[in-house]
């Protein structure tokens, strides 16, 4: 077999380091260990018996390296459709059409990268709506390497637990992009967060380090410095809003190489990030739940201290029904003793025609050890609620730590103006390390507990004028 070296996962033992050939006749890759020292870009005669090469006559020629680019390149377009992703959903699919051709370049540059075997770290943020886009990604690449006959490696997933993309973040990434030498260079995709004055000095660190790949729905911030990635979508360029949640615009994107049916994902995400779309099933009821615990709380799921989640993970879960089942049920029980616990502890502020409702989640959430339910989303679970035994447009304010969770009725949230009152408020008290969001969801975070009283004074007396105005 004659191949070109295209990526080596680096390892401190020789013996461990894992090669990705392209072969030079077929243009599938195949990954290798190897007895044998060898370098990206070398071209090289071998047999490959049983994963490993012993021995092989080696070249190296630039003409190579271009040829195995392009030969990618051109396969990657292949497996891309022009025919925009619709649902008969006629503003959904406007904004879809309208984001095709960028999100159809995106994902040749995607699917060329995994075709040389170039590292690719993909991060979504960890709730219903970001884990859905993930997995249908990850079901779709699935469906792809099926039909092409070989699969993608060095693909890294990682769920991020901020909406910010930030220094750590990117130098661990630039980090474990180090630990490749690769022809092509790596791709970063991120998935429904990072769109904030708050990343960019994330994005600053990774320099000319990574191409990436950017598909958020949040509003978008001037002055945020990602906005310059040539592969950034977000349908609020092309006439839509965050009602086109990130894991609809995820598993639209997808739908660009693969037909694989992700519509319980997408209402699902609709579901989890309260999309005016939503048309909820049991299906989606019962996914969106599931996700929210699992992204959560890992700990119910792995049994172990880490914090990542993968969507293979998620898929175990998924096609187990009793294991399901009975974490849907822990979910639905340790949901119900929150919020009958905080309908015992809100303080409540009347605000013109609306009612703002107070709560310190800490007294909430009883047990410290718990991760379920996140106060973010909680916030939004409580906000329910209130509408529920109220007449009145509702606020929810929920406080925990240094953050402060805020969800407003989408009937009062222009003139709320919840992401005017959180710029006010960074730009005139110095104790606010970040805060942004939605209309009608957001967070802020501060710098000292201790100041988070005065915080929620500003917040609420801010609500308030703008309500009462």
């Amino acid at each position: 077999m004659k191949g070109l070296v295209a990526s080596i996962k680096y390892s401190n033992a020789q013996s461990e380091q894992l090669y990705c050939v392209v072969d030079t006749a077929t243009a599938k890759i195949g990954y290798y260990r190897s007895e044998i020292v060898l370098k990206e870009g070398e071209t090289i005669d071998f047999d490959g018996e049983g994963g490993t090469v012993k021995s092989a006559a080696i070249s190296f020629d630039d003409a190579a390296v271009s040829v195995a680019r392009e030969a990618a390149a051109e396969a990657a377009r292949r497996c891309v459709s022009n025919k925009p992703y619709a649902i008969g959903v006629k503003a959904l699919d406007e904004v879809t059409a309208r984001m095709w051709d960028r999100l159809s370049a995106s994902a040749a540059l995607l699917l060329k990268k995994l075709m040389l075997g170039a590292p690719v770290i993909i991060r979504f943020h960890n709730d219903a709506d970001g884990s859905t886009g993930a997995f249908g990604l990850y079901k779709s690449l699935a469906d792809l390497e099926s039909r092409i006959g070989f699969r993608f490696g060095n693909t890294v997933w990682k769920m991020q637990r901020s909406v910010f993309y930030g220094i750590d973040d990117a130098s661990s990434d630039v980090l474990m992009a180090n630990n490749y030498g690769t022809i092509e260079k790596p791709l970063l995709l991120c998935t429904d967060f990072g769109t904030a004055l708050e990343s960019n000095d994330g994005v600053a660190t990774l320099g000319d380090k990574f191409d990436v790949i950017w598909l958020d729905h949040h509003p978008i911030i001037e002055g945020f410095r990602g906005l310059d990635f040539a592969h950034y979508t977000n349908p609020w360029r092309f006439g839509g809003d965050s009602n086109y949640t990130a894991g609809f615009l995820s598993c639209a994107f997808a739908k660009t190489f693969s037909e694989v049916d992700t519509r319980e994902l997408e209402e699902a995400s609709f579901i989890g990030d309260y999309s005016e779309y939503s048309a909820p099933t049991e299906e989606s009821r019962r996914l969106s739940m599931l996700l929210d615990l699992m992204t959560s709380d890992t700990r119910v799921v792995t049994g172990s201290a880490s914090s990542n989640l993968t969507p293979e993970t998620i898929d175990t879960v998924l096609k187990d029904k009793a294991r399901a089942d009975e974490l849907l049920g822990y979910a639905k029980n340790k949901l119900s003793e929150a919020i009958d616990s905080a309908l015992g502890a809100v303080k409540m502020y009347q605000a013109g025609g609306a009612k703002i409702f107070v709560a310190d989640f800490e007294n909430v959430r009883g047990d410290e050890s718990a991760r379920y339910p996140l106060p973010g989303r909680f916030a939004s679970k409580l906000l329910d609620k209130m509408r529920e035994l109220n007449t009145e447009p509702c606020i929810v304010v929920l406080h925990f730590g240094k953050l402060v969770s805020v969800r407003v009725d989408k009937s009062i949230s222009d003139k709320a103006d919840l992401l005017g009152v959180m710029s006010e408020m960074k730009k005139a008290y110095a104790g606010i390390e970040s805060g942004g969001g939605h209309m009608s969801a957001g967070t802020l975070k501060v710098a000292d507990a201790h100041d988070r009283s005065q915080i929620m004074r500003l917040l609420v007396d801010g609500l308030k004028g703008n309500l009462e105005s």
